[in-house]
């Protein structure tokens, strides 16, 4: 019998742990031309991506997952012509844009964007090069 409660409690204990997914609390900034962009993302996996300047004041928001380096928007970025993009990596104190290549810095670190460059793998197999950040890659996740 007791080995049977210490089953459950333990059983209790790892799904309680496994329903949550890795979640921040940060805020990232960045800018293009005369634009200003901030994206806050919250503990309860939430997020919020603000604009100003020439572009316009414009809000995005919605839900978000973490999946190792990797930073997935699951939605409230699918009408923001394409300033908003599903998958960012996350480098340090920045993100990575994985569609656009804009980078957004931690506000405790370097508050400007700049465009990264795409790193082509070489050609194998006689396929056509493939970049080294592959957003496909996690659909199935």
């Amino acid at each position: 019998m007791k080995s049977m409660r210490c089953i459950l409690v333990g059983m209790m204990v790892f799904l309680s742990i496994s329903g949550k997914g890795q979640s921040i609390e940060k805020t990232y900034r960045g800018q293009w031309a005369s634009s200003f962009w901030t994206f806050e993302f919250h503990l309860n996996n939430r997020y919020s991506r603000t604009s100003s300047g020439h572009y316009g004041h414009t809000v995005v928001e919605g839900d978000y997952r973490i999946h190792n380096d990797t930073l997935e928007l699951l939605n409230g970025f699918e009408h923001s012509s394409g300033t908003v993009n599903r998958y960012y990596v996350m480098d340090g104190n920045r993100i990575i844009d994985l569609e656009i290549l804009y980078d957004y810095y931690a506000e405790d670190g370097f508050p400007i964007s700049w465009k990264n460059k795409r790193i082509k793998i070489k050609q194998a197999n006689g396929k056509a090069p493939k970049y080294r950040y592959k957003p496909e890659a996690l659909n199935g996740l």
